[in-house]
């Protein structure tokens, strides 16, 4: 029996070589090399020593690709799994597994020599979203509607620009309009964009093979409304975006009159247009050729719009992999990186399980990396392009994916696949936050025409439904988690935990939202203004909108964090006290819990900067929140600081008795010399459960008198202040500058 808690080596290289090569048939189903065979075999006979990492003798990565080439289909995977496959840090690797109960085994290559490794899941096929194995009912339900529109026996064609691929995709859509009821209550009455591009529509079932001499037409749709949905194309604009094929002022009159012939256009656009005249949508919107481009009043007017474009549009078409126009939307592909690998094994042993269960391996972050590490959904403007539309098809480089608010799938699950549930590790994926936000509004809208009296800013003290803050990584959904605690809830319950996650979700879609990339960085506010267009139409006048934050959340909204920054903020971009001012990621730590203490009155908020950028382009961008506070000056303690202690002391020279160290402190930029000169500290909240203070670090404006920027957060320790503690207890209204 071979040890597996070590590295073992029993063979000449030469040997191990020649072996590698030999791919034939084999018991567990695919062609496999000598090698490959050896390790299924292992985890056959060794399976219950698996709850601890084990180890088959360390190999050359160069032998996987040799073998791969000779057809064994695990390493063609795992070649294919891999993101750097000529690094050195994998000349010498090991195949490994980890054992995860019967249902579950994880199979991954690690590094030698680093810590670097590339995980794929066996998973028990019952388990599992697939047609004809899975046992889970919400899957047999998909799998029951979508059957009157495809087969489910799907086999990846060769490419992604072929008909069986693109019937696939009109399945999810036709099954999606039909029979998701998650996304049938975000559909509402016909609207158009300004301009639309008609692009008629071929016979049902043929791919289009010549368009050399096709046009396509500028449409206004008020002078003629269009008859059916229409398409949108979410693309990358590229390095060479003056190139583009534009609308602009001057060709306008004739692009109304001549429109554009298909040859001219590029290649993202030509496969879009193919792709949506496939589906049978005679109108698709482009942003450069429905939007004039270099005119700053169709621009403005037009922006506003842009959440109903995507909103009210059939899908969003998504060149996911392409980096800029000319790439196109469509590529070739091995199929057998497509299907998942079926692998039959008796875990330990012939005479323990006589008869094989079927494991189909397939990697565990191929949504993230063919989706969300995509060259696409690296730009901020795409983002808010994703959240918006309806339903989504994402041309990625190995596959095509569809994203809607009832179901994600792709050509390697077809009809149904959840990788939150398949998996069950790491952070919810993006695409569940935002089913989440979509469906909440929703519900939102459906109940605040209910007659219901509610206090849009509440007091100091305040209680919320609690929920944990490791929610994040939950494999299910804020709003279907929200569901099961509302049975029986009256009206005013019901809208209070809704619009707790939608502002649980608005926090952890600008986290994301942060780290995208934006030509234009005073654009930062304005790319993600159509998405909190939608919940302000769904809070209605319950809230208020102010600089990327929202007035009733501001106490704990205030307190985001960054990394430190050695580039100061942009007051172009959005004041000092929203996390716009900076273009790094943001966090938000501060979550509400019950019996909160706010500890600010907010008198005035005034937003600026969405103003500026969503109407009067010349207007300056002067955003300021008007506050009663409690406000200290502080200075670092020198004597106590003189010491080797992990974090700064401070003083309050106007009280000395109330110094403090905070357990945590944030600046939002390197500090100069002078940063403490005319430091202060404003207490934002206090939170009992959690024993903390949170404040903001502010400094005096030199412009203005009696004026303060943000510099930065802490939070204190009220165990291990009571002095300070003490004074905020018992400060009043009286207390608060």
């Amino acid at each position: 029996m071979r040890s597996w808690g070590k590295s073992v080596d029993t063979m000449s290289s030469s040997s191990r070589s020649s072996q590698k090569e030999n791919v034939s048939a084999s018991r567990f189903g695919p062609k496999l090399c000598g090698y490959c065979n050896e390790f299924l075999s292992n985890l056959d006979l060794n399976f219950d020593q698996l709850n601890i990492c084990g180890w088959v003798h360390s190999m050359d990565y160069h032998d996987i690709h040799k073998s791969a080439r000779s057809g064994c289909q695990l390493c063609i995977v795992l070649r294919h799994d891999n993101t750097d496959p000529e690094d050195e840090h994998w000349h010498k690797a090991a195949l490994g597994a980890y054992y995860k109960g019967r249902a579950s085994i994880m199979m991954f290559l690690k590094s030698t020599s680093t810590t670097c490794y590339s995980a794929m899941y066996g998973q028990l096929s019952e388990t599992i979203s697939y047609p004809g194995t899975s046992r889970r009912q919400r899957v047999l339900d998909e799998l029951d509607s979508i059957g009157a529109y495809h087969d489910l026996n799907y086999t990846p064609p060769k490419s992604t620009e072929s008909q069986t691929a693109w019937e696939l995709c009109d399945a999810w859509i036709k099954n999606c309009i039909k029979n998701h009821s998650r996304c049938k209550i975000l559909h509402s009455a016909s609207w158009y964009p300004t301009r639309l591009l008609y692009i008629g529509h071929f016979p049902t079932g043929y791919l289009d093979r010549d368009l050399s001499s096709f046009n396509v037409q500028l449409h206004l749709t008020q002078d003629k409304p269009p008859k059916g949905g229409y398409m949108t194309l979410s693309h990358s604009w590229g390095f060479i975006a003056f190139e583009m094929l534009k609308l602009t002022s001057e060709t306008y009159e004739y692009r109304i009159k001549n429109g554009f012939s298909y040859i001219e256009l590029p290649k993202t656009f030509q496969d879009a247009v193919r792709l949506s005249r496939f589906l049978r949508s005679d109108y698709i919107w482009i942003d450069s050729l429905c939007i004039i481009q270099g005119s700053e009043d169709d621009w403005i007017h037009e922006s506003k719009a842009m959440v109903d474009v995507y909103r009210h549009s059939k899908c969003n078409i998504a060149a996911t992999a392409a980096q800029g126009p000319t790439e196109g939307c469509f590529y070739p592909r091995d199929p057998t990186i497509v299907s998942p690998l079926e692998i039959s094994l008796r875990l330990g042993g012939e005479e323990e399980n006589p008869i094989p269960k079927k494991y189909l391996i397939v990697s565990d972050h191929s949504w993230h990396r063919s989706i969300e590490e995509a060259p696409l959904n690296k730009r901020a403007w795409v983002f808010q392009e994703r959240i918006l539309a309806p339903r989504q098809i994402h041309c990625a480089k190995d596959q095509l994916f569809w994203e809607c608010n009832q179901t994600t799938a792709c050509e390697t699950f077809p009809f149904i696949f959840e990788s939150h549930i398949e998996y069950s590790k790491g952070a919810a994926p993006l695409a569940l936050n935002i089913t989440s936000l979509d469906l909440t509004l929703s519900e939102m809208r459906k109940l605040r025409f209910c007659e219901t009296r509610h206090d849009p800013f509440p007091g100091n003290f305040i209680s919320y439904p609690q929920e944990s803050s490791y929610s994040t990584y939950s494999n299910i959904s804020r709003f279907d988690r929200t569901l099961a605690h509302l049975e029986g809830a009256t009206i005013d319950e019901k809208i209070e935990r809704l619009r707790r996650n939608i502002f649980l979700d608005w926090n952890n879609i600008i986290s994301r939202y942060s780290s995208l990339e934006l030509t234009y960085k005073t654009d930062r506010l304005v790319a993600i203004f159509g998405v909190a267009s939608r919940v302000q139409e769904a809070l209605k006048d319950m809230d208020i909108y102010v600089a990327g934050l929202w007035r009733s959340q501001l106490p704990w909204m205030l307190l985001w964090q960054i990394r430190i920054s050695d580039t100061p903020p942009s007051y172009d971009c959005g004041p000092s006290w929203s996390w716009a001012s900076f273009n790094r990621d943001v966090y938000f730590y501060a979550i509400p819990q019950p019996h909160d203490r706010v500890l600010i009155n907010v008198d005035e908020a005034h937003d600026g900067h969405t103003v500026a950028k969503q109407g009067a382009a010349s207007s300056h961008r002067i955003s300021y929140l008007k506050l009663r506070c409690l406000l200290y000056k502080i200075e670092p303690d020198i004597a106590a600081n003189s010491g080797k202690q992990s974090r700064t002391r401070f003083t309050t020279p106007t009280n000395p008795r109330l110094g403090f160290r905070p357990k945590s402190l944030h600046t939002d930029c390197t500090e100069t010399d002078d940063y403490w000169h005319q430091a202060y500290i404003i207490l934002v909240i206090g939170q009992h459960e959690e024993n903390r203070l949170w404040g903001l670090l502010v400094r005096l404006c030199e412009e203005e008198p009696d004026c303060y920027r943000r510099t930065g957060m802490c939070w204190i320790d009220t165990e291990a202040e009571p002095n300070i503690t003490e004074h905020v207890r018992g400060a009043t209204d009286k207390d608060k500058a």
